[in-house]
């Protein structure tokens, strides 16, 4: 059963040309907000932002809805795209954190502005919400209440956290586990 969607704002509804002709009319003709808004049936207050400049992303008639924006332009994203189909036909699947993975990194290599999170000690996006409710196998301190300075490891048998200096190591060293999973 198809769903019927129906709009209950009209939050831009006006029309993109009618924007760009009222600024137009502002910017060549000296015609006030007021009445350019009138004219056009645009928002005086939108049409005042986009005629100043104030809008970083909504210039001109371009319509911007919510405050998410792309990471990555139309060609970035076909090469991920690609990226993650040749591995298909390879054989070799990539889970979503392998996506997210990719996707972090090419923003990162390329220096866009993102908000991706990424966990500084395992490089892996997910395991940064699960590590943020961690304690440490010692004192019991939750990370997410712990100092920046203060190091963690992660012991990749039981995969409980545990602060550097209670655990000996640091977290650069190679095969920690816990005093627990020692055998």
């Amino acid at each position: 059963m198809p769903r019927q969607y129906k709009r209950t704002s009209l939050q831009q509804s006006w029309d993109t040309g009618a924007m760009q002709s009222a600024i137009k009319a502002v910017i060549e003709d000296n015609v006030p907000l007021q009445t350019a808004s009138i004219i056009y049936n645009v928002p005086r207050n939108t049409l005042k932002r986009r005629v100043l400049g104030k809008s970083i992303f909504a210039t001109g008639g371009k319509k911007i809805l919510g405050s998410i924006r792309p990471v990555f332009d139309e060609k970035q994203e076909q090469e991920i795209v690609e990226h993650i189909k040749e591995m298909e036909t390879r054989f070799y699947g990539l889970s979503k954190k392998d996506v997210r993975s990719l996707a972090f990194n090419l923003a990162e290599k390329n220096d866009l502005k993102h908000k991706f999170a990424e966990c500084l000690y395992c490089n892996s996006i997910a395991s940064l919400n699960r590590r943020k409710f961690a304690e440490c196998l010692y004192c019991n301190s939750m990370f997410s209440k712990s100092k920046k300075e203060k190091g963690w490891v992660l012991c990749p048998v039981c995969k409980r956290w545990a602060h550097e200096e209670y655990a000996g190591r640091g977290s650069d060293d190679e095969g920690y586990i816990c005093d627990v999973c020692k055998p």
